[in-house]
């Protein structure tokens, strides 16, 4: 991902903040922080907005 143009720098850094913490909100019990929940989900927004832009533009 770290190769698409543009962004994909940015992109594959938040695909992996969102998958690092995967397990963590899956299995354990423990909440995330309000600033770290806000940081993944600014990621995953990100993600989704490039994955509708991609599909937008293929339709």
């Amino acid at each position: 991902m770290g190769e698409v143009r543009p962004d994909g720098q940015q992109l594959a850094k938040d695909l992996s903040k969102v998958l690092a913490i995967k397990d963590q909100v899956r299995y354990s019990g423990d909440p995330l922080p309000d600033h770290r929940l806000r940081s993944v989900r600014r990621s995953m927004d990100r993600l989704v907005d490039v994955a509708q832009r991609a599909l937008a533009e293929t339709a």
